[in-house]
């Protein structure tokens, strides 16, 4: 089986489809945790696609499913600037590809930019793909 690494976007549409069972066969990088926790707190206080208490079985099962994943590194961080900066994404996503990049793997997200970003380094999949 190909080593999968999933990206913050992966990670909750996997959770809110109650699919949370595909993240673990897969890694992610330690900073998920965060962008995922600040993902669901917008659905829930600014875009009100979530109310408080779905916001919260969300994040427990995030928690859940975050502590049985493995963790990989992004590797260096003035490669991981290089590469946001050549492939115009964010550092945050550059960090995913990277981690996706070094591990040799593919890189799970729903992001078309960083699906664009990603030709030429990693084979990507979109949640629904895995």
């Amino acid at each position: 089986m190909t080593r999968m690494i999933f990206d913050t976007s992966a990670i909750v549409s996997l959770l809110e489809d109650g699919r949370q069972v595909k993240l673990q066969e897969g890694a992610t990088i330690s900073l998920a945790e965060y962008e995922a926790g600040n993902a669901i707190w917008k659905k829930v206080a600014n875009t009100r696609t979530l109310g408080v208490e779905e916001g919260l079985a969300l994040i427990s099962a995030l928690s859940r499913v975050l502590a049985l994943m493995d963790k990989v590194g992004i590797g260096d961080a003035s490669d991981v600037l290089k590469l946001a900066l050549k492939e115009n994404i964010t550092y945050y996503d550059a960090s995913f590809l990277s981690a996706a990049m070094s591990s040799k793997a593919d890189l799970v997200t729903e992001d078309e930019r960083l699906i664009a970003a990603a030709k030429g380094h990693v084979r990507t999949l979109k949640p629904g793909e895995v």
